[in-house]
């Protein structure tokens, strides 16, 4: 099974966010096997995801492994790259 590796490094600007909220949470600070630290404080853990993707060069689906991070406590949080600060305008 192929994984798809997360593609952070440090000094990156990151966001966290749910239900259409985004939130600017600094620069990655450290990352470790596990968790990602920014240099505002914020923690992350790594997490897998499986899902089956098209394969233009096999004509077929294969499982893969996606790695993303999510928030420590509760996991709510998606962490994803760049600066992004936008609220969902449904609410």
């Amino acid at each position: 099974m192929q994984t798809i590796k997360h593609n952070l490094t440090v000094g990156d600007d990151v966001s966290y966010g749910f239900n259409g909220d985004w939130y600017y949470a600094g620069k990655v600070a450290r990352i470790t096997k596990k968790y990602l630290t920014t240099f505002t404080g914020h923690k992350f853990y790594l997490k897998e995801f499986r899902s089956r993707v098209y394969d233009s060069a096999t004509f077929d689906y294969v499982d893969v492994i996606k790695e993303y991070f999510v928030s420590v406590g509760n996991g709510t949080w998606t962490l994803v790259k760049g600066r992004k600060e936008e609220m969902n305008p449904h609410f």
